[in-house]
């Protein structure tokens, strides 16, 4: 019986051991070993019962060992699983732990700085309060036995005629003044204290805020703001407020108030900078005007002799254009080519009333009007020829348009010439209706501008 039990503890531990171990086979040889050895027990005559016995319990505990096997793999892949999942859930929480530790170590550093930067800008009204319901209860303490004794010693030298004790009661009365007069100061300054600890509450950490807007939060005018704001500052309520020049802005930083002056007098240089422009710009119109003016009293200067011949090649040009006008066969080149000899003669009639415009002409008298008389002379030859070829077409045709660039180009050189004289009939211009509105002698521009609106 020991036997057998030692078997079966022996079967135990090589179950146990496989399970461990994954390895099954130990325990089939031990199952078919076991079947054999009964077998035989039995005797020859059962061998051949035990043989197929034995192939049975072989493939019985071959099944036997793959289910095994199978649940042990099975079992592993879930404590795999589980101890993955065990992980995954043991970083995700330490990765919280760091976060929120992270997320409390900004906000309690975010707090400090903000306890900083308010003490910084912020007194305490902790001890201004208490000192003011100190100065209200000895007042209040001072009049109410002083009073008493003051009135009680009138009464006494009234009734006894002692002026000893009417000296003591007026002493005691005055004394009792001052200390209505204690209870009073006290209470201003326990209401100051009271009124900046809601201005702060208001302005909190901002760097500046408009006094207007302290006054509609708190329904007081700006100027009663203003005076408390002064008041606190002398008091060292507010260490570091500034208010601007027009006092409309409250600073609560040096820093802040720093960036302020330094807007200031940045504007401030561009008025400077702008109003010299301006002064400038006046001061070249006037000497501008006064230039004008002389000139107009001197009238125009003698022409020299080399700006007499510039004069006389130009003229002696157009006269040359203008006889070669009608050997253009084309009218519309003709009028093209007059046009041009009408532009040319009026810059030099200008030209000879005013000689300063003369160093304008070089190029017209030097280069335009040469290259002129050339294409008119070329356009006419063209246009002689018996047989009018395409070449010859497009030759005619680059001519023409070149007499439109020299017209384009005369145009700009004569309202150049003639443009001082209308500026200055324009600045006449208005200067005359800006007269005759303020008399009274003609429509303001403004005035009707307005009337047109209205209808």
């Amino acid at each position: 019986m020991a036997h057998q039990e030692y078997k079966a503890d022996q079967i135990a531990d090589e179950v146990q051991d496989a399970l461990e171990r994954g390895d099954f086979s130990k325990i089939q040889e031990m199952v078919i070993q076991g079947v054999a050895a009964t077998a035989r027990s039995v005797g020859p005559a059962a061998y051949e019962i035990g043989s197929s016995a034995v192939r049975g319990v072989e493939a019985a505990a071959s099944a036997l060992g793959d289910g095994i096997a199978q649940a042990a793999e099975q079992a592993r892949a879930e404590a795999a699983e589980h101890q993955r999942v065990a992980a995954e859930q043991a970083r995700a929480q330490a990765a919280e732990r760091q976060r929120a530790a992270a997320e409390q170590a900004r906000a309690e550093a975010q707090q400090y700085q903000t306890a900083l930067a308010a003490a910084a800008r912020y007194g305490d009204s902790g001890g201004p309060k208490l000192a003011g319901l100190g100065m209200i209860v000895s007042g209040i303490i001072l009049a109410a036995v002083f009073g008493g004794v003051g009135i009680f010693s009138a009464v006494s030298a009234a009734l006894t005629g002692s002026a000893l004790i009417g000296v003591g009661g007026l002493v005691s009365l005055i004394t009792a003044a001052a200390g209505i007069g204690l209870a009073f100061v006290g209470g201003k300054h326990h209401a100051l204290a009271s009124r900046f600890d809601q201005y702060r509450q208001l302005i909190g950490m901002t760097e500046a805020i408009p006094v207007a807007a302290l006054a509609n939060r708190t329904h007081r005018s700006a100027k009663y703001i203003t005076k408390d704001l002064s008041k606190m500052a002398k008091r060292h309520l507010l260490k570091q407020a500034h208010l601007d020049d027009d006092q409309q802005v409250l600073y609560l930083t040096d820093a802040s108030y720093a960036v302020h002056q330094r807007q200031e007098a940045e504007l401030a240089r561009q008025r400077r900078q702008r109003e010299q422009e301006a002064e400038r710009a006046r001061q070249q119109e006037q000497e501008r005007q006064q230039q004008a003016a002389a000139q107009a009293e001197e009238g125009p200067r003698p022409l020299t002799a080399g700006e007499r011949q510039r004069i006389d090649d130009g003229y002696a040009l157009l006269r040359r254009i203008h006889s070669a006008i009608p050997s253009l066969s084309s009218e519309e080149t003709q009028k093209k080519v007059k046009t041009l000899h009408l532009l040319a003669a009026t810059i030099l009639n200008r030209a000879q009333q005013d000689p300063d415009t003369i160093e304008d002409l070089d190029r017209m008298v030097d280069y335009y009007l040469p290259l002129a008389l050339k294409l008119e002379d070329t356009y006419a030859e063209l246009a002689a020829q018996p047989l009018q070829t395409e070449s010859i077409g497009a030759s005619r045709r680059e001519i023409e348009n070149t007499f439109d660039t020299l017209i384009h180009a005369f145009a700009k050189l004569h309202d150049s010439l003639f443009q001082e004289m209308i500026w200055d009939v324009s600045t006449d211009i208005s200067v005359l209706n800006a007269i005759l509105a303020q008399e009274g002698l003609t429509d303001s521009p403004f005035t009707k501008n307005e009337g047109d609106n209205h209808e």
